[in-house]
């Protein structure tokens, strides 16, 4: 399927209804756009949140970790 689409004055752009409806686009979807040498590509995508650890976090884990650690009883290996 072709379309024409137009590319406003801010930059952005509408897909139509119809390509929207064929891949299961709705509200807050997110399309990854990559450039290929037959031109821009666009493919559903997903977006995963990120946390950085601090140094406080991590003490904060191994707290927890330790205290799991106490309930469980130290099992021995092997």
């Amino acid at each position: 399927m072709k379309s024409v689409i137009t590319v406003n004055p801010r930059g952005t752009l509408t897909l139509p209804a119809r390509i929207r409806r064929l891949m299961g686009l709705g509200p807050d979807h997110v399309l990854l756009a990559e450039m290929t040498p037959e031109g821009v590509l666009l493919r559903p995508s997903s977006v995963v949140p990120v946390e950085t650890y601090t140094p406080a976090r991590l003490r904060e884990f191994a707290v927890e970790e330790a205290k799991l650690a106490r309930r469980l009883g130290r099992r021995r290996k092997g």
